[in-house]
Formats: structure tokens, sequence, C-alpha cells
């Protein structure tokens, strides 16, 4: 009996798995900012512990250049921005800080330098010192309440700039219960 050989098949080569080093580079910075974000927001808490709110109203998206104070920072445009609702403690030149202004400085530095944030609007656009006043996201995370509820600020209205106001509230009282950042000064 005569076996048959059966005709020679070719394998086709597969796909280059290579990853170029600008593939690998747009995949690596997404991945170590939400990293470093997950690290400064205190990783044993649960994603929903962190306040949680799209912005609303006029909405534009920036890169914060540096950070002034606990509630203030400047944008690669040159402008300056106070966030809506809060105040954080003091560190004036020649005088002695608040309590925690430097620990809220640091916080809102290591949480938004270098980052592109969106800002939301309210009702008015600037403060009497020229800042633009704004809500501010780093996606999704609120800042302005993240701020409250780790005390490193106080919930302040400065009406008719209220829109987030009874969350921020809310978070203040959670961190005076709690006596967490300022409200743990004596």
């Amino acid at each position: 009996m005569v076996r048959m050989r059966s005709p020679v098949r070719t394998r086709k080569k597969a796909p280059s798995m290579k990853i170029t080093k600008d593939k690998f580079i747009k995949i690596l910075i997404p991945i170590l900012t939400t990293l470093i974000v997950a690290i400064i927001i205190n990783p044993s808490k649960p994603i929903n512990d962190l306040p949680l709110v799209k912005p609303t109203t006029g909405r534009e998206s920036a890169i914060v250049k540096r950070v002034v104070d606990g509630d203030t920072f400047e944008l690669d445009n040159g402008s300056k921005v106070r966030l809506i609702g809060i105040d954080a403690p003091e560190d004036p030149l020649g005088k002695t800080p608040d309590c925690f202004a430097k620990e809220s400085f640091q916080f809102l530095k290591e949480l938004v330098e270098g980052k592109s944030v969106t800002l939301a609007k309210d009702i008015n656009n600037k403060d009497k010192y020229g800042r633009l006043l704004r809500y501010v996201f780093l996606d999704p995370i609120f800042v302005n309440e993240i701020l409250v509820k780790k005390g490193f600020a106080k919930a302040t209205p400065y009406p008719p700039d209220v829109l987030h106001q009874e969350g921020l509230s809310n978070a203040e009282k959670e961190a005076i219960t709690l006596a967490k950042g300022l409200w743990g000064c004596r």
C-alpha cells in the first residue's frame, strides 16, 4: 500500500507583538497617574468613600502650573483659581501659620499640580482679586470636597456661589466628628 503525502503547508508568521517605546509610554503614563492619585487619596479608603460629583456648569479643562496655597492655584495660562465653597488654613509671610496650613498646601500640591483638571463655574466668574472662582474636578474626584472631607479646609459658603454647599457642609461635619486634619488642631 502506498501512502500519499499530504501537501506541504506553510505556517504563517504570527504578527509581531513588539511594543514600541512610544506605545509603552502611552500605556504606562495613565496607569502611573492612576496609581499616584490612588496613593495620594488614601488607598485604604474604598472608592465610594471619595466625593464623586460631575461638574455641572461652565466646564473647561486646564493644566495646573503651581499651587499657591491650600485653596488657590495658578494655571499654565497664568490665571489664578480660587476653589469655591472652602477656606483652607493660611500661611502668611512673616506671621505664624494657621494650624494645618502647610499640610493643606502640600496635599493640594500633590493632588493637582502639573495635572489636567476640569474647572466648573457657579454664579460669579471672579473674586475681587481677579481669581477665577471654580469647583475643581480631577476626574472623578471633586477636589473642593475632598479637601474638606480630609480636614484640609473648612466648608465656607460665599453666596451666591453655593451650588455644592450642602455636600461641602456634610463633608465638614464628618471631618469634625472624626477630628480630621485642622479639626484635630489644639
